[in-house]
């Protein structure tokens, strides 16, 4: 892959003779506009190309990335040659891995003011075009870390501080956007994200969605929606979900195939999961052959063919902890009379739970599958590291170094100086307490950590007591256990005096590793008194 030089602006290819390993690189998620850079253009230059607003994006995007390490980035517009159609169909279908290895993606939204609130009713945000485009899906689901930026590169917010508003805008749960804990989500549920979106071009709408299948496919620009049925071909060759048949369309008397023409089909299906084991299906050359149990529902609208139901290893569900409910079913007609075993399906519009016990109905032959890898398995996209690094910034007080509390606990390790405060956690499952005060006792606690090697902050100010071990417990397994789960990398905190405590994690690098940034701001007089770990002995069970 080619990668762009942030502090020379030049493009350089990896992995090379003399960098056999692709180095860490942020990368950029946009919109295109009229004046994108090429890679012709990059790689020959010109004093009038650096007037443009494609180059000046270039330029925002390498400052960013280089202010916290980064040696390099990735911007689609200028890392490929978009003449050459090999590397384009090979780029493409790189895509969504090369944006799940970056270190953190940077979203340029053109159509965003920076003083505005994003959370606000008719936000520009709530309302960016950025939401709508096919692209960008998994641009927002394939890195760890997604940054927001404004119209004039100032940061908007993360993708986990702003969590539950991208969750109402895209309608994308945060078990997803944040990859922190487990759970196999549906192939319907995720074409159901990508309903709304649009692309360009026609053949877009089947090559953005690639990398969320993980499946590979050669591109063929002017095959229309052939290029959506192709995708579902290729998942169906990996998967065995029957979710993929659960769709709907508005066209109640027309004959289909089991096969949708566009994700829009799939816009009421964001409830849809997997139900029970699910029998083999494959394309031969008179159709999907499938074995489903059926059950007798009527005669086609002239009376001479059966009309069946189909019931699918599948049923619409609220959430994970939800019972059990009904299996859904497809409508089938038979093509001809008799005993024919070619069917059509019918009443598209329409899908069936059935409430009655279908264990009567002859069960068809079932088989056994390797790992899959369509499936949406989101423990399996959770991206250990072997260690973290955090650096503080925050208010000092003249020859004043913090007490460490309970150095022995070496899972949360401080180091601390007049020049530098740093913390080295060795591992997920760690987390650290920081305490601050003010002249008039006033206090408040910090707490951070790793969960699910996601990492993770908080503030509360109900710590009168300053004991480490009580706050870092109800952190633990107590009332504030949830801030674990959040994974909120931005918070603020009004305290009782007026003033406002805001903390801020980034990820870049130093010292040639990669690290996190904690900028913790607060006026009024406030120090650090002391820190210690988040988790003590004994607190780990099972």
């Amino acid at each position: 892959m080619r990668l762009l030089h942030t502090n020379k602006i030049v493009v350089e290819s990896f992995p090379s003779p003399e960098r056999p390993e692709i180095p860490d690189y942020a990368i950029l998620s946009h919109r295109w506009g009229s004046q994108e850079i090429s890679l012709q253009e990059i790689q020959n230059r010109s004093p009038e190309l650096e007037n443009t607003e494609g180059f000046k994006k270039i330029k925002s995007c390498c400052k960013e990335a280089a202010s916290v390490g980064f040696e390099y980035v990735w911007i689609d517009t200028c890392c490929i040659d978009k003449t050459d159609q090999v590397e384009l169909t090979e780029a493409l279908n790189s895509m969504f891995h090369w944006y799940r290895s970056a270190q953190v993606c940077y979203s340029y939204m053109s159509d965003v003011d920076s003083k505005e609130d994003p959370r606000a009713k008719n936000s520009e945000f709530r309302k960016s075009k950025w939401f709508t485009r096919g692209w960008t899906l998994q641009e927002l689901l394939a890195p760890q870390y997604v940054v927001f930026y404004a119209n004039d590169w100032k940061e908007i917010g993360t993708k986990s501080s702003l969590q539950e508003l991208i969750t109402e805008i895209s309608g994308i749960p945060s078990q997803v956007l944040l990859m922190n804990h487990g759970g196999e989500i549906s192939i319907a549920q995720r074409m159901s994200w990508a309903a709304k979106r649009e692309t360009a071009k026609e053949e877009d709408k089947a090559y953005c969605l690639l990398g969320l299948f993980g499946v590979n496919m050669p591109m063929v620009y002017g095959e229309g929606e052939n290029a959506f049925r192709r995708l579902q071909v290729e998942i169906m060759k990996l998967s065995d979900d029957h979710s993929i048949f659960a769709w709907t369309d508005d066209s109640q008397g027309r004959k289909r195939g089991l096969l949708a023409t566009s994700p829009a089909e799939f816009e009421n299906c964001s409830n849809v999961r997997r139900y029970g084991d699910s029998s083999a299906f494959a394309m031969t050359n008179k159709g999907i052959s499938m074995k489903l149990p059926l059950i007798p529902y009527g005669k086609s609208s002239d009376g001479k063919r059966d009309v069946m139901l189909g019931i699918l290893s599948c049923q619409r569900k609220q959430g994970v902890n939800y019972p059990d409910r009904y299996p859904l079913a497809i409508y089938l007609e038979k093509e001809t009379e008799g005993d024919s075993t070619n069917f059509y399906r019918v009443r598209p519009g329409e899908l069936r739970e059935i409430k009655e016990d279908i264990s009567k109905y002859e069960k068809s032959e079932f088989f056994v599958k390797d790992t899959d890898p369509s499936r949406f398995e989101v423990s399996s996209w959770m991206q250990p590291e072997s260690e973290y690094h955090f650096y503080f910034s925050y208010p000092k007080r003249a020859f004043h170094l913090p007490r460490i509390e309970y150095p022995d606990i070496q899972a949360a390790k401080w180091a601390i100086s007049q020049s530098e405060t740093k913390l080295f956690m060795g591992g997920s499952g760690t987390s650290a307490t920081m305490i601050f005060k003010d002249k008039g006792n006033q206090v408040f606690a910090v707490s951070l950590g790793v969960h699910n090697y996601n990492v993770w902050c908080a503030l509360t100010d109900d710590c009168e007591d300053e004991d480490i071990k009580s706050i870092a417990k109800e952190y633990w397994d107590g009332k504030k256990d949830d801030a674990r789960w959040d994974n909120m990398d931005r918070r603020t905190l009004e305290l009782g005096s007026g003033e406002k405590v805001a903390l801020a994690i980034r990820k870049g690098r130093k010292g040639g590793k990669r690290a996190y940034f904690i900028e913790i701001s607060v006026k009024g007089g406030f120090w650090l008194e002391k820190v210690g770990p988040g988790v003590f002995p004994g607190w780990w069970t099972g």
